[in-house]
């Protein structure tokens, strides 16, 4: 499930885009479930707690979320998803209130400013009313993404307003942004194996007078989900690559005599 706690982050910033938008674009019907998302939005810009609390239910908007995740966890063969949602739940939650009480200078020019969802607002799909239920689809541009998607908002009517309580489709709309996520989180972690195996055959050397193909020989542990193979070591250079689950980019670094022409030394090189 470490994806699902990696999408977090993704996922906190499409709800709000998601409801954020509607304020800088729609002209709401007083009291219409556009009139209470416009009314989130203009609380969550002036970052009042209280205000916006009369129209999110932030415990049920995360639970809603969560529960979508593992879902789409599962249907791809995920297995580790027992026991996960309290805690998963609790930190959308914490992650959802950092967003609502930030200082509103923070904001600026990042994932909660204004701006930022006005521009990945591409307009309504639909609003449905049914009793004290309504559901209202946003269309929004997908991170780092020309293409549009679809994010369904449902509310229910309290004394007379709207509260956004459950958001749909944010798996299936945040699964592009989390692989890049992880993507560049998987490269992150192959290139810190690779520059910690420079110091373990460096220290290995000193004591060797030769450098070794040898992992178990060395003071080196890969990071979860890699693995490091030397592919040469003489007295003079080594070279080494390195893989991740998380992504199909391989690292590679020389030393020495190792080092292909070109490559600055010591420093990992990463491609498809």
């Amino acid at each position: 499930m470490a994806q699902l706690r990696v999408s977090l982050p993704v996922v906190s910033v499409l709800i709000l885009t998601a409801a954020g938008v509607l304020a800088w674009r729609v002209r709401a019907v007083r009291r219409s479930p556009t009139h209470s998302l416009e009314q989130l939005a203009k609380a969550v810009h002036a970052k009042d707690r209280r205000a916006a609390e009369r129209y999110i239910d932030v415990h049920r908007v995360a639970e809603s979320v969560v529960d979508d995740a593992i879902a789409a966890a599962a249907s791809q063969g995920a297995t580790d998803t027992a026991g996960v949602k309290p805690s998963l739940v609790t930190t959308l939650e914490q992650t959802l209130w950092e967003a609502l009480t930030e200082s509103p200078g923070a904001a600026a020019g990042g994932p909660w400013d204004p701006r930022t969802w006005s521009e990945r607002y591409q307009g309504i799909e639909d609003v449905q009313e049914r009793g004290d239920r309504a559901r209202v689809g946003v269309r929004l541009r997908l991170e780092e993404s020309d293409a549009a998607g679809v994010v369904h908002l449902s509310l229910e009517r309290v004394d007379g307003y709207w509260r956004l309580v459950a958001v749909e489709d944010l798996a299936r709309l945040a699964q592009p942004a989390v692989a890049r996520t992880n993507e560049r989180a998987s490269e992150a972690a192959m290139k810190s194996d690779l520059r910690n195996l420079v110091t373990a055959e460096e220290m290995y050397r000193a004591d060797h007078g030769t450098y070794t193909t040898a992992l178990q020989a060395l003071t080196f542990d890969v990071s979860t989900g890699g693995t490091v193979a030397i592919t040469a070591a003489t007295r003079d250079g080594w070279s080494a690559v390195a893989r991740h689950e998380g992504t199909a980019t391989v690292c590679r670094i020389a030393i020495g005599n190792g080092i292909l022409r070109g490559s600055p030394e010591a420093q990992p090189q990463c491609s498809p």
